[in-house]
């Protein structure tokens, strides 16, 4: 793996140096490709490349329409970060290849500044992150509304939050986007929004190269599985913890990926600590590297909005085991094994059969890779930017092109 992340990044210095850094055929290639490769030399369309304007805005004029995309959750360390990361990233993409070509469905430029009476819209990909001000011209994403439907276990403040503020910021926007049926399902039932003002668009899933200078400890050696994830009360990290509580499984390791450390702490008295391995926060590409050599992904979850965990997995061959949960039937169907997510003895069952049938595993991974495949990215931003159009023309249903995925 090293001889190839040096060859890639060889690749990448020697095709800038001979196009040049201001050639079409560079810009055409910096949309096309935009993963980091190792030693963040890269052919890519990056955010941060793009300008802020408006303090805390970034103005794109999108055909003719003009939209301020807010940089706020950019912020955020949880997925809501990763989010709109990816959504700005494939802006900058699309940047370059208008710039490029012609014939593309979009052109995108990016303004300095313009009239505020000019901007269409205001885009907010976390209603955590809106500004109030423009909520008469705001499209605004909600991922779930897990906090209202497991109240008891969130903080009341949070809870409040949701009832009050955020049901108030949604009903005055123009509309929402969120990432499955389900979620749009409780967004109008908790926050008593029209079913027609929502509109359900699937994130992309990232397929990161796997690159790690991290010591694995003898994780190449030791078979095991893996939960990313937070130590957030829905993610139900404890059970999985219980799982391994015993040496019903032998040899085989749980390692922790994400801020969970926690888990460990309230757990410390009964775990075995060899079999389990906390790795806390870890790199995009050291999370890829830690999933393509695990046995399984376990999505032990109470409630997902979408669940891109099991996607990501199986983009490097790695099969999933998750809670018996809607959104993430949903999404995922036949392409992963599914259990009750408090049902100790299921989970045991379920990871021995995943750990030695090597046909079931190869099955998960076909399947869910097919699935994995209908949600990318640009296919999210064009179903958003066709939203935008269809939202400016006052029309709440649209038929969307092509792109769109599959129900």
């Amino acid at each position: 793996m090293k001889v190839i992340n040096v060859l890639l990044t060889f690749l990448g210095s020697l095709v800038k140096s001979i196009i040049g850094k201001n050639s079409k055929i560079l810009r055409i290639l910096k949309g096309l490709f935009y993963f980091r490769l190792p030693g963040n030399k890269y052919l890519i369309a990056n955010y941060k490349e793009l300008k802020r304007t408006r303090s805390r805005f970034y103005l794109f004029q999108i055909n003719h329409l003009i939209v301020a995309f807010d940089s706020g959750s950019l912020n955020d360390n949880r997925g809501i970060g990763r989010i709109a990361k990816n959504i700005f990233n494939e802006l900058s993409k699309k940047i370059y290849l208008s710039k490029a070509c012609n014939n593309v469905e979009f052109h995108i430029r990016q303004l300095d500044d313009c009239d505020p009476d000019q901007i269409d819209f205001y885009f907010f990909s976390s209603i955590h992150w809106v500004d109030s001000r423009y909520l008469s011209k705001s499209v605004i994403m909600i991922m779930d509304t897990i906090p209202l439907d497991l109240n008891l276990y969130f903080p009341k403040a949070d809870v409040k939050q949701w009832r009050e503020l955020f049901r108030d910021y949604a009903q005055r926007s123009i509309g929402i986007i969120t990432i499955s049926e389900w979620s749009a399902g409780r967004i109008s039932k908790h926050l008593d929004i029209a079913l027609d003002k929502i509109k359900v668009i699937p994130p992309g899933v990232n397929h990161f190269i796997p690159h790690s200078i991290y010591p694995l400890l003898n994780l190449k050696t030791s078979p095991y599985v893996v939960f990313v994830g937070s130590d957030d009360f829905h993610k139900n990290i404890d059970i999985i913890l219980e799982v391994f509580r015993s040496d019903e499984l032998g040899n085989l390791k749980l390692v922790l990926v994400g801020d969970n450390k926690s888990a460990g702490e309230r757990c410390k008295k009964f775990i075995n600590k060899d079999n389990v391995i906390f790795l806390g926060k870890i790199s995009d590409a050291e999370v890829a590297k830690v999933i393509s050599n695990a046995k399984a992904l376990l999505c032990p979850s109470l409630l997902e909005g979408f669940g891109l965990p099991p996607l990501e997995a199986a983009l490097h061959g790695v099969p999933s085991i998750c809670s018996n949960r809607p959104a993430l039937n949903e999404v995922l169907k036949n392409a992963a094994i599914f259990v009750e997510p408090t049902n100790i003895s299921s989970w045991r069952q379920q990871i021995r059969r995943v750990i030695s049938d090597s046909d079931l595993r190869e099955t998960l991974v076909l399947e869910a890779q097919t699935v994995a495949k209908k949600f990318t990215w640009e296919i999210f931003l064009n179903n958003v930017l066709t939203h935008f159009h269809t939202l400016k023309m006052g029309a709440n249903d649209v038929s969307y092109p092509s792109h769109h995925r599959e129900q």
